[in-house]
């Protein structure tokens, strides 16, 4: 129960003023005969007050007080209890905003690769043949015979321009795959067999390569953007593709994914 702040003197006492003009109360006796003893010790002249919604006067003894005070002050001090739940609360929000966003960032991925893709062929490689970065003038070099020449292993064609700048920074990764795996590089819209030697060269790239100068190739494959990384399995068909940057152990995870299929 709350009490406001105002004092007033019990009905018992009687005010008479001093002469200095300060008034003053006296209990007359027997005020509180028949009270508890508690009450009678606790109880002076002038100490209760008025409750907030009654006017009526309520005697507080001072036990009572310094109980109500233990209880309040019970209440209002935290608890760790009080304060771990909070906590909790905190860390499962901020767990499930990180689900959340994780989830969001998979599917846009997954809807852009899916966007992009969605001309390659499904099934058997699209057969090509093209003139190769080669020592020998007007060499060639078809789909066929680059199979041919690893025979029971997934191949790699790895579509990629000399104006791309994902393509530069890829290049490092084509190049430690291709020490394991067989990847044969299409150089697209990129110039001749000449133009493309003298990027390869100028960049240090030793990779097995034809030339798409104008991009034929990458459209039987359904590829419109480069870099674009085709797997084809040992038995001929498209296994993966990807377009867009590839890390090494993309690359590799995919033609392992195409070997263990076959």
């Amino acid at each position: 129960m709350r009490f406001c702040a105002r004092w007033t003197a019990p009905r018992n006492c009687h005010r008479t003023t001093g002469a200095t003009g300060t008034p003053s109360y006296s209990r007359s006796a027997g005020a509180i005969d028949g009270a508890p003893p508690a009450l009678r010790r606790g109880t002076r002249c002038g100490a209760t007050r008025q409750s907030a919604g009654t006017g009526s006067a309520h005697l507080v003894p001072p036990a009572r007080r310094r109980q109500r005070d233990q209880r309040r002050r019970t209440v209002t001090q935290p608890t760790a209890q009080n304060t771990e739940r909070p906590a909790q609360a905190i860390s499962s929000r901020r767990s499930r905003s990180w689900w959340l966003n994780l989830g969001v960032a998979l599917a846009v991925l997954i809807g852009v690769h899916l966007w992009q893709t969605r001309h390659v062929p499904r099934g058997a490689a699209p057969e090509f043949i093209s003139l190769a970065i080669s020592t020998q003038a007007g060499a060639t070099m078809s789909l066929a015979q680059w199979r041919a020449a690893h025979p029971g292993r997934p191949v790699a064609l790895h579509f990629w321009a000399e104006w791309c700048g994902i393509c530069r920074m890829e290049e490092g990764n084509v190049s430690r795959v291709a020490q394991d795996w067989p990847v044969l590089s299409v150089a697209m819209r990129s110039g001749d067999v000449a133009a493309v030697r003298r990027v390869m060269g100028q960049r240090g790239l030793n990779w097995a390569t034809v030339i798409d100068p104008n991009g034929d190739v990458a459209r039987r494959y359904g590829l419109g953007a480069v870099p674009a990384l085709v797997v084809i399995g040992p038995n001929g068909q498209i296994s993966t593709t990807s377009v867009g940057y590839t890390t090494t152990w993309g690359m590799r995870a995919r033609l392992w994914w195409a070997q263990w299929r076959a």
